[in-house]
């Protein structure tokens, strides 16, 4: 719950209204004193801007600034109601993409299984914090190995777990098929391009294998295009989040493979062994050229040119990025939840309120219930908070929803 409230502050003396003189004075449906933006009590006499049970004077903000005066009983008012109104998070856009490949479940070695098993509960408790697409890839044809090979979800949405869970769970890998990782990613990009959210979009991909294109081709040719693809959607603004399953097979897919497309999909430099980056990029295209859909992708690469002719484009030193492999689906689910978890903003837009700035350092935050300490969140400008640090961390984990900003009454400005 994302909740903001006004501190304690008296208001007047004595008597049924402020300052003890007999004006009346507007009050909600509980008897509490309505106040306008300036922090004065509304009299009877003065229009009340659409206000009904309760309200910001001129706004429809549902529960506004009102004040407890104890009903009459003489005592001096102390505090303000707390009410609640919406922030606008900046919440994540995350495709989930799914191998679908064969190789998930070839009767040796059964990943589709576990991974689900684990996955779906992750997306559960990540539902409210995230908007969730979700898709599987394959293909089994070359003639189709380009185009239409994500089944798509349909819809990205907040809560979305129940629609994920409903095509997920009767879905089985598609036997002989192969993983067009490449074309995948970016029939994923253009699904989420064609989602009107704001926010930060990332494309969470999870495989067991070396990416292909339907046909028999050396795997630097499909690791090749499928850095390319990553390259481009970064530039983009679509950033991947690489997780890889280490499976036992002809073609297994290596620690330093699964480097170069994390450093690919953060955005960050892609270096192959070779230190040689030309005779690296003609071994490529002399290997995959005779690849139709390999020289798709090298013709789609925008720093395309005389030096450069392959899908990717490598420099000699390579990113930081962190590369997620593992061999067992459950261990690689729990890294993804981390990550995932650590894409909630830690900036909270204030809707149709404004803080003004001379009462900044008076405010009081809470997450869960728990103080936050000054250092640990600040004022980016009068609509927008920012939580650091350590409070930032603690957001950013699965379990913590709850937040509260408490500043004094006259602080807040209705916009």
């Amino acid at each position: 719950m994302l909740s903001f409230g006004c501190s304690a502050e008296k208001i007047g003396e004595g008597g049924n209204s402020p300052g003890g003189d007999s004006v009346e004075y507007q009050r909600d449906a509980d008897g509490n004193l309505i106040y306008d933006a300036d922090g004065n009590p509304i009299p009877v006499t003065q229009d009340s801007g659409g206000i009904e049970g309760g309200g910001v004077p001129g706004s429809t903000t549902p529960g506004g600034i009102s004040v407890d005066d104890n009903s009459g009983n003489g005592a001096t008012p102390t505090k303000c109601n707390e009410f609640e109104l919406d922030f606008v998070p900046r919440t994540p856009t995350v495709y989930v993409l799914v191998d679908r490949s064969g190789s998930m479940n070839d009767g040796a070695e059964d990943f589709w299984t576990p991974l689900r098993t684990a996955l779906l509960p992750a997306v559960e408790q990540l539902e409210s914090d995230v908007r969730f697409g979700f898709g599987m890839y394959t293909s089994t044809e070359l003639a189709q190995c380009q185009s239409g090979v994500v089944d798509d979800l349909g819809t990205i949405a907040e809560n979305n777990y129940a629609a994920i869970e409903g095509k997920y769970t009767p879905t089985q890998p598609t036997t002989g098929a192969d993983t067009p990782t490449s074309f995948a990613l970016m029939e994923a990009a253009d699904i989420l391009e064609a989602d009107p959210s704001p926010g930060e979009r990332y494309i969470v991909l999870v495989t067991d294998g070396n990416p292909d294109f339907c046909d028999d081709v050396p795997a630097k040719c499909g690791q090749d295009a499928t850095i390319g693809a990553m390259q481009q959607l970064a530039a983009r603004g679509i950033k991947t989040i690489f997780f890889g399953l280490e499976a036992q097979k002809q073609q297994p897919l290596e620690a330093a493979v699964a480097s170069r497309f994390a450093n690919a999909g953060d955005g960050q430099p892609v270096a192959w062994p070779d230190a040689d980056i030309q005779w690296q990029n003609s071994n490529i295209k002399n290997e995959c050229q005779g690849s139709s859909s390999w020289s798709a992708a090298a013709a789609a690469n925008p720093d395309a040119s005389a030096e450069v002719d392959t899908a990717g484009t490598y420099s000699e030193s390579q990113g930081t990025a962190e590369a997620f492999l593992a061999a067992n689906p459950a261990d690689l689910v729990t890294s993804l939840k981390a990550k995932v978890a650590g894409l909630k903003s830690c900036d909270l837009d204030l809707d149709g309120l404004s803080i003004l700035e001379t009462y900044w350092a008076q405010g009081e935050v809470t997450l869960q219930g728990e103080p936050v300490s000054q250092d640990q969140w600040r004022m980016v400008n009068e609509s927008q908070l920012e939580l650091l640090g350590e409070a930032c961390t603690r957001w950013q984990e699965p379990d913590v929803s709850e937040f509260y900003a408490g500043f004094p009454c006259e602080a807040i400005v209705v916009r």
